[in-house]
This record gives C-alpha cells, structure tokens and sequence, in this order.
C-alpha cells in the first residue's frame, strides 16, 4: 500500500452516517483490531474480538466511532467526548455489497474528496450533481500524474492536454501490445474533448437550465471512471 493510500483510504462500502444522516464512503482515520475484558476475564483471538474504525463523514465532515463484534455495534466515548455510531447495521454483511468503490493508487486529498463527493452526490442529489465532481476528479488526476513524473505542464492546462501530454511523454502509455488498444486509447482524446462542453453547459457547475438527464449523467460518470481504473492501473 502506498502513503497517499495509506492516508486517503476510503471505506469499501458505503456507511449512514450518525450525525448528518447520509450514507456515503467514509475516509478511515484509523482502525484496528483488539480483545476486551469483561470483569476478570479476558475474550480474545477466534472466540469474541471487537474492530474499531475512526471514520471521517465526507458530506459532513464530522467523526464517526463504528464497533462491531460478531454481532453488535455500540456507541463509544473516546476522551470524554461522544461519537455517534452510523446507524446502519449492513456493514456486517460486506457480500450484500455489489458495487466497489473507485480507488485509485495515485491519489491526493481533492482527487479522493472529489471522488467521495460523487458517491454522495449521486445519492442524495441525483447523478447530474456527480458530473462537475468527477470531471474535476479526472482533472486532478491527471495533474497529479505529470507531477509524480516531472512532466512539465501549465496550470491552465485542460484534460485533454493533459492527457496527450501523458500519451507522448509516458512510456507505458505510448503504445501498448495490440493497434486496436491504442486507436481506442487515441479515441479517448475525443472523448475527453467532449467532457468539458458537457460540463460546462448540462451539469449542476453552473446555473444551466437543461442538464442531463439520469442515464446521461451515470453515463458521463462512468466514462471517466474507466479511464481512471485504466491509466492507474496501467502505470502502477
């Protein structure tokens, strides 16, 4: 696991929060595993153990306290101070969950909060207010990787720059195994090139009277997706 991982890991599934009441990825703050005791006795090891997460509300930025043992989840008082538990109890169950968060191995704090926005827009707003928050994901990506490689760029710089500038310069994007991958990929820079009108004029970033509709938006959302999933597992 890298540092920005480490420091930017999400929660696999999202979890309500106990403050603002929005069921959202949380970012971990820490976690850990441990025994208790109760009176002289000590639970340990494969009989009765407890974990314990710190978890930061995205939406609300407020700190959550989640326990759970093999069958029940408590509120906690850590330093005098009262953390409400979320209030959902799915989170025992992880195989109920079907769809996996975007993780991404390059990362940094506005690429993960734009990310994490996302998951609670679509929820809460509608897809169409995940638009603006996945582009400037996908933007912040792209920045961050010709950082990583001492790619030199402009600030102004648009995604589809950006991305050609990785697609000349690094290596394990010039050219891949099959011609029919790279015509795909040389097709992604017209896709791309549709992303900022659509952006701009049919999305919640500005006060535009017709935006997408439902389908158009997850549409839109899951495009750039999957070109993340690509170039951050391509160049890891």
């Amino acid at each position: 696991m890298t540092e920005s991982q480490e420091k930017y890991s999400l929660t696999s599934n999202r979890i309500q929060c106990g403050h603002c009441a929005i069921k959202s990825l949380m970012r971990i703050i820490c976690e850990g595993e441990e025994s208790y005791i109760v009176g002289d006795e000590e639970y340990g090891g494969d009989d009765i153990y407890y974990k314990w997460q710190i978890l930061k509300c995205l939406a609300c930025s407020r700190i959550n306290i989640l326990q759970y043992s093999s069958s029940s989840l408590w509120e906690y008082t850590l330093d005098g101070e009262t953390f409400i538990r979320p209030t959902n109890t799915d989170i025992l169950y992880p195989h109920q969950i079907s769809e996996k968060p975007l993780e991404l191995k390059i990362s940094n704090e506005v690429i993960e909060r734009a990310i994490a926005d996302v998951e609670v827009l679509i929820l809460s707003r509608g897809a169409v207010s995940g638009v603006d928050r996945i582009h400037t994901a996908l933007h912040g990506y792209l920045r961050a990787i010709c950082i990583r490689e001492n790619l030199v760029y402009n600030k102004d710089d648009s995604i589809v720059k950006l991305f050609k500038l990785l697609r000349q310069q690094h290596p394990k994007l010039q050219s891949t195994r099959t011609q029919d991958i790279d015509r795909l990929l040389q097709s992604f820079a017209g896709i791309l090139d549709s992303l900022n009108p659509i952006r701009n004029h049919a999305s919640m970033a500005h006060p535009n009277e017709n935006v997408l509709e439902k389908d158009e938006a997850l549409f839109f959302i899951n495009v750039v997706r999957t070109l993340l999933r690509y170039i951050d597992g391509k160049l890891i």
